[in-house]
């Protein structure tokens, strides 16, 4: 196996810079940039209207073009109103939680754990279900929508050669985000779920961070992992084509450690000391701000990952 070196590093984010290391591949928990009532309100439009297409193309109110299967135009709507079901799904929860927010602020404004976040006081599980979760409705609504261009591309009347490098293109970027898929699967079947316990609850800058995880019975005779604590913040920025932009979730590292496992008692246990003035926990606010552990060990077969949730908390008066 092998571990990297402990390394630590440091970011001094200002008001108008943007924080730390731009990370990439990283699973963000915004989910989107649109929250609320407003993603219900978005997410409603587009599942009308899918619905609405599909519904008079069954009912044969939508005339295809000439070659074209009955079944694309239904196809299409319905993919729209899944879409819109996921935004009116994500919006709900995203409603529900400002609710829990507010309810709870009332009573403990200056205890923000309370509040920001539905903590379990002992400690957090690794989220590879949210991940798992993630990577089969990509995989899963991306297969769907390419079903037409496929149809075009090779079973149409013209099968024009530009649709069919599209649809080779993008089969291809579904073939991995399906073999991603399969690989988290794998690991959470390999490993089951993980949770790490927390010394204490919640954490503050500076005073000592300690958690403790057991070790797993695949990871017998691993006895110093090491994990990364972070403190990640996310933006929403526009990218893409001036003519063309869109709002993005990008996650900034604003501040990282390393730190080498003990072991003891058929427990894996981390220490970190996160420097005074470090900002908090925000998972309520959008974009949010999080700390986490990302462990990474690698073994024979399948590797272990996990992520998890750190509570690291101000003091509630000066928030």
């Amino acid at each position: 196996m092998k571990q990297s070196a402990v390394r630590a590093q440091v970011y001094e984010p200002t008001s108008d810079a943007v924080p730390g290391r731009r990370l990439s591949n990283h699973t963000d928990r915004s989910g989107s940039t649109v929250h609320g009532s407003k993603s219900i309100a978005f997410g409603s439009v587009f599942a009308a209207v899918g619905m609405a297409v599909a519904i008079l193309a069954l009912l044969g109110r939508i005339d295809a073009s000439a070659g074209v299967s009955w079944w694309i135009a239904p196809l299409c709507g319905g993919l729209f109103a899944i879409a819109g079901a996921s935004f009116i799904v994500h919006g709900v929860i995203g409603v529900r939680m400002e609710r829990r927010v507010r309810r709870l602020r009332e009573t403990h404004e200056r205890e923000p754990w309370v509040w920001d976040h539905p903590w379990d006081e002992l400690g957090s599980r690794d989220d590879s279900g949210r991940r798992i979760g993630r990577a089969v409705w990509f995989t899963v609504f991306l297969a769907l929508f390419l079903v037409p261009f496929n149809w075009v591309a090779f079973f149409s009347p013209e099968r024009p050669v530009i649709f069919a490098i599209a649809a080779v293109l993008m089969d291809a970027l579904v073939v991995a985000s399906g073999f991603r898929a399969a690989h988290l699967i794998t690991q959470r079947t390999k490993y089951g779920p993980t949770m790490l316990r927390f010394r204490r609850f919640p954490f503050r800058p500076g005073v000592e961070i300690e958690m403790h995880m057991a070790r797993p019975a695949h990871l017998a005779g691993i006895e110093a992992p090491v994990a990364l604590l972070r403190c990640v913040q996310e933006r929403y920025e526009v990218e893409g084509p001036g003519d063309d932009p869109s709002q993005v979730v990008v996650a900034y590292e604003v501040w990282a450690q390393q730190q080498r496992a003990s072991f003891r008692a058929g427990e894996f246990i981390w220490r970190f000391t996160v420097p005074v003035g470090m900002p908090g926990t925000a998972l309520s606010e959008r974009p949010p701000r999080y700390w986490e552990l990302d462990l990474r060990i690698e073994t024979t077969g399948v590797d272990f990952a996990g992520v998890f949730l750190v509570p690291v908390y101000e003091d509630g008066r000066r928030r």
